[in-house]
């Protein structure tokens, strides 16, 4: 059994208003439950997003309020309890530990956000450097990558001795492997290849690709340990629409029915008119839920990692009020030839800006478009230019 998909329905809490304040700890209103499958399906990027609102050089240590560099904490506060609060109001806590009403003893964990943001961040940097590179697992032979070597972030930017970041613990912590002699008796000491105990002010962690791949597989999967349940879509009844029936199925709700195979609308919603749901046939998909949001958060890092490169990202058409993403395949058909046109991001561009190459095809030959006036291949308008259905009637009237 291939179990992949992250259920659909599955709903977390997030507040209306939320006013954070370090005498009297977080103050939440107005619980809302939302489904973060539907409403955040890129939120790790999001996530990363958070990390990176200072200068990189300052960051990690400003995170930790211990730079000589920040002048006026007064003003990074504020900073970063308005991006806290505009997080809980968007997507809720990371973890379920508190529920209001909250008192002065509850706290917002803002330590461990930090923290878990910088890890986030890092991982999709090195997605961003992969899918730069056009690195294709399915294509890259064992041998090549063994021997192809790819610069990425220092771990160090985001995890100190004391945090439990598989990365960090490789790149900065682990020694040099020994040498190793091979049959015919010549001395392989891994330096070509496998750099280790890199000093912790270096730029960059220079790995080959094999190795790389361990480390985001390892990474992730221990991120997920514990944290995911096996369910079957549709199978609580809570969550169900309620069908308005007409004629003889009229009164009749999908409340009862938990395996009914309702439509999904574009943003994954399900619900409205129902004409007649005795008419549907049933579906059953087993689907994995995540504990919390954190899990979630990494759940969507896994989707990528075993995406890549097949994927991309663009901004949100209210990317300015809501800093959100949208996945879209990188291979689309141009609206002249239907031809396959593939995209990546140009790695100079802010925020990884897709660009349009001209192009190859699903068997990598160079070609231009025979129907269009110039020779070039152009997009299909695609179906959906918001993230989700809750920031387009929030943002389109800007």
């Amino acid at each position: 059994m291939l179990v992949e998909r992250i259920d659909p329905d599955w709903q977390w809490t997030k507040y209306r208003k939320v006013l954070l304040s370090r005498d009297d700890g977080p103050k939440v209103s107005y619980p809302s439950k939302y489904r973060p499958a539907a409403e955040a399906s890129t939120l790790h990027r999001s996530f990363a997003k958070a990390f990176n609102s200072d200068e990189r050089r300052d960051r990690f240590d400003a995170y930790r309020f211990t730079t000589t560099k920040i002048k006026n904490r007064d003003e990074l506060r504020d900073k970063q309890n308005q991006l806290h609060e505009n997080w809980l109001t968007s997507f809720g806590k990371l973890k379920d530990e508190i529920i209001i009403p909250l008192g002065p003893g509850d706290e917002f964990d803002e330590l461990h956000f930090n923290k878990e943001a910088g890890y986030v961040w890092w991982i999709v940097q090195v997605f961003d450097v992969l899918r730069a590179n056009n690195m294709d697992p399915e294509k890259v032979k064992a041998y090549d990558a063994f021997g192809t070597m790819i610069d990425i972030p220092n771990p160090a930017q985001v995890a100190s001795d004391d945090d439990n970041f598989f990365p960090f613990q490789r790149a900065v912590l682990d020694p040099p492997p020994d040498p190793v002699t091979s049959i015919s008796g010549k001395v392989n000491d891994h330096s070509s290849y496998i750099r280790r105990n890199i000093p912790r002010d270096q730029d960059t962690w220079s790995v080959n690709y094999s190795e790389l791949l361990e480390v985001l597989a390892i990474t992730i999967s221990r991120k997920l340990q514990d944290g995911i349940n096996l369910s079957f879509e549709s199978l609580d009844r809570d969550t169900m629409p309620v069908a308005k029936g007409s004629g003889d199925s009229k009164g009749i709700s999908i409340t009862g029915f938990p395996f009914l195979n309702v439509p999904r609308g574009r943003y994954g919603n399900r619900g409205g008119k129902v004409d007649n749901p005795l008419d549907f046939t049933h579906k059953i998909d087993a689907v994995l839920q995540p504990k919390d949001l954190l899990t979630f958060i990494w759940m969507l890092c896994a989707e990528e990692l075993t995406e890549l490169p097949h994927v991309v990202f663009e901004n949100c058409k209210a990317f300015e009020f809501c800093g959100n993403t949208i996945k879209r395949p990188a291979l689309r058909p141009c609206k002249y030839c239907r031809l396959q046109v593939s995209l990546y991001s140009d790695p100079t561009v802010n925020d990884g800006e897709p660009i349009l190459a001209n192009v190859h095809d699903v068997h990598g030959v160079t070609v231009d478009c025979d129907k269009s006036g110039d020779g070039q291949h152009e997009w299909s308008k695609p179906r959906r230019d918001w993230c989700s259905s809750a920031c387009q009637h929030k943002n389109r009237k800007n």
